[in-house]
């Protein structure tokens, strides 16, 4: 059977986590490990996770708060040797054959190159009633170009193989970064790495109130997050490609080279930016996603 170490970070989560981490341990005809990073509890998670440390069912470790994004790049740097890695969130449910299917997925290529497998989990409220998936996240931004707007790739459903994480693992993480799976998304695509879209991710990804990230199918709501995002954090996504561009370089094409330094120079450089605005190779399937990457660039917020 292949080896799979999970990589779960924790906040919180008391609520919904042992029925997520028993979701894990039984997936079928794959080798489990489970490696946590709680990200600074108050409540009684440590105390869950003890439980199942001291039956031999996994590993975790504690420290300071540094949000999702950063809890799990340390994670992804302390994990020891696999034939496999996943993300997990603290509160889904993984259905049984969910390594299984992403295995097989990307069993057809070779492990001497970045692999990864990611796409649309299974929306579901907080009781695990089915919910009206977006679609936005059937946008599987298979380039670098259309990553550059948003990587689009749902961490909890991500598996990748040793050669992607040794990658991530000595680059030196900037200070900003979109969110972890965006920032392991990019990497895949600069490195030709082959990138293996599933529109059916046999997870429920559960939404409700305490989620620390979620989905959202209001379009009122998911507009008013993209505005927010801008204001909260200005500019962290040229910020995130600056990052990308500075850590490989030297491992780009022309083309990623190229649309990374007008993103990168849009704010100093008026032609930089009027190039960035009329690019045609920077798009995604979805309209306002475009239009507010325009808005952005024009204000000088992306």
């Amino acid at each position: 059977m292949k080896e799979v170490l999970v990589l779960m970070s924790t906040y919180n989560g008391e609520k919904y986590l042992k029925e997520q981490i028993d979701s894990i341990l039984n997936q079928k005809e794959v080798k489990i490990s489970l490696l946590v990073r709680d990200d600074g509890s108050t409540d009684n998670t440590h105390a869950i996770l003890n439980k199942y440390q001291d039956a031999g069912k996994l590993k975790w470790y504690c420290g300071n708060n540094l949000g999702p994004a950063r809890s799990f790049i340390d994670l992804i740097k302390n994990a020891p040797d696999s034939e496999y890695y996943a993300f997990s969130d603290q509160d889904d449910i993984w259905l049984d054959n969910k390594m299984k299917r992403a295995i097989d997925k990307l069993g057809k290529y070779s492990e001497n190159i970045p692999l990864l497998y990611y796409g649309v989990p299974i929306l579901v409220d907080s009781k695990l009633n089915i919910l009206e998936t977006p679609k936005e996240l059937n946008d599987k931004m298979l380039t670098y170009a259309s990553s550059i707007i948003n990587s689009n790739a749902v961490g909890c459903t991500m598996l990748f193989n040793k050669n992607l994480l040794e990658k991530v693992k000595k680059a030196n993480t900037p200070t900003t970064i979109q969110m972890h799976d965006a920032w392991i998304h990019k990497i895949c695509i600069i490195f030709k790495g082959k990138l293996e879209f599933d529109d059916k991710v046999p997870i429920y990804y559960r939404q409700h109130v305490s989620n620390v990230i979620g989905v959202s199918n209001s379009k009122l709501k998911k507009f008013k997050n993209h505005i927010k995002s801008f204001k909260l954090k200005p500019c962290y996504r040229s910020k995130t490609i600056a990052g990308i561009y500075n850590c490989f370089y030297a491992d780009m094409d022309d083309e990623d080279r190229y649309l990374s330094e007008l993103v990168v120079n849009y704010k100093s450089n008026f032609w930089c930016k009027i190039k960035l605005l009329f690019c045609r190779k920077i798009k995604t399937t979805s309209v306002s996603r475009n239009i507010l990457f325009k808005c952005a660039v024009l204000f000088n917020i992306f």
